[in-house]
């Protein structure tokens, strides 16, 4: 409660100073017109005198504005219509526009050095030109709608703020759940990744052949470092992504042997030092392990294809379909995961498609290819 009055206090001496300090101003450009006329009339006066004379004479008008403001502020005006703001204006000009007029006459009675009297001031109101009653008017009006604008001006700005701030929060909270997703994501990918090279470690072991195995256990500390440093980045080199996909397969192949043949296509420079999510092709040559190899005895040849179109990266990963025999179902991670990072980290930028051509299924990536400076 105590701060409450303290914060209206505040507010109060805040207004005060602030249309003081306005009125102040439109008097001193008010004061020098009038001093320059005085000056060709040769009348000696000071600069200040005739001022504090056009500030005295405001003093009405600066009670007004003060008035105003407060009441459209304490009773959030800005919530009226139209139609309440034109019944405001009247309600001014019934209640103020007369005192300000029986102010007039009393300084007009003053400056004439005349006694002050009711009777004084009604003859002054009768004697008083029409054009003094219509400034009255238009400095009352004018008075009116400035402090009218001013604060729906404030209070649009304070709007347009929260807003801002509104659209901020939504974006952050928004980036934060999208993390979080993404972290889940690679929560998923890393566990079902050393799953699948342990499985094959396992099978060499199993084959006993144990000098495959050591060799394929040193492999996996190479994919394993690379894996933990990669998954705390957002964005890794293609190059480097392509070292770590060239240990993979070559682990692969310690155990699969000659059965697994597998080349890359359309690499260039540009290419090689552009970024990429970490982790992203590891998932689609597994899976297309998996479903291949694992399902018969034969050959099979990974084909990876590297297409750069303008600023677009275009990856396409293809293993044969070997129809006579069933695939390994898996557990449907790799491409799944795959979309959904490209999902969260290009929006509407990439795409993942599979599709069947020629005997082969085939995976195409489509993503902006971000180049570091």
């Amino acid at each position: 409660m105590r701060m409450a009055k303290v914060d209206l206090l505040v507010k109060l001496l805040k207004t005060v100073v602030l249309c003081s300090l306005v009125w102040a101003l439109i008097c001193v450009l008010a004061a020098m017109a009038g001093y320059s006329d005085i000056l060709k009339r040769e009348i000696e006066v000071r600069y200040l005198q005739v001022w504090w004379s056009w500030f005295f004479a405001c003093l009405p008008y600066q009670a007004l504005s003060i008035l105003l403001y407060l009441a459209i502020d304490l009773k959030q005006l800005p919530m009226l219509t139209a139609k309440r703001v034109i019944w405001l204006y009247i309600w001014v000009l019934l209640s103020y526009y007369p005192l300000q007029l029986v102010f007039s006459a009393w300084l007009a009675l003053h400056h004439r050095q005349q006694p002050f009297s009711w009777q004084g001031i009604v003859d002054q109101l009768q004697d008083g030109s029409k054009f003094n009653w219509f400034m009255d008017f238009t400095i009352t009006s004018a008075t009116y709608v400035a402090v009218v604008a001013v604060h729906f001006w404030l209070q649009n700005q304070a709007q347009g703020q929260a807003m801002q701030k509104a659209i901020t929060d939504n974006l952050n909270l928004r980036l934060e759940l999208e993390q979080q997703k993404l972290n889940s994501l690679r929560a998923q990918l890393e566990p079902h990744f050393l799953f699948n090279a342990l499985n094959a470690i396992s099978a060499l072991v199993r084959s006993d052949d144990k000098k495959v195995a050591i060799s394929a256990l040193n492999r996996l500390s190479y994919l394993l470092r690379y894996a933990l440093t990669a998954s705390s980045k957002d964005w890794v080199r293609i190059q480097d992504e392509l070292g770590f996909v060239s240990d993979y397969l070559a682990l692969q192949q310690l155990r699969y042997g000659d059965r697994l043949q597998w080349t890359m296509h359309g690499l260039n420079d540009q290419i090689r030092v552009g970024d990429c999510p970490p982790l992203l092709l590891q998932p689609l040559v597994e899976n297309a392990i998996r479903h291949d190899l694992d399902g018969h005895n034969g050959v099979s040849d990974i084909l990876i294809h590297w297409q750069l179109q303008g600023e677009k990266l275009q990856i396409c990963l293809s293993n044969p379909i070997n129809d006579a025999q069933p695939t390994n179902p898996g557990l449907g991670l790799g491409l799944a995961n795959t979309a959904a990072r490209l999902a969260l980290l290009y929006n509407d930028q990439a795409s993942l498609r599979t599709e069947r051509v020629n005997g082969r299924f085939v995976v195409q990536l489509d993503m902006p290819l971000y180049v570091p400076e």
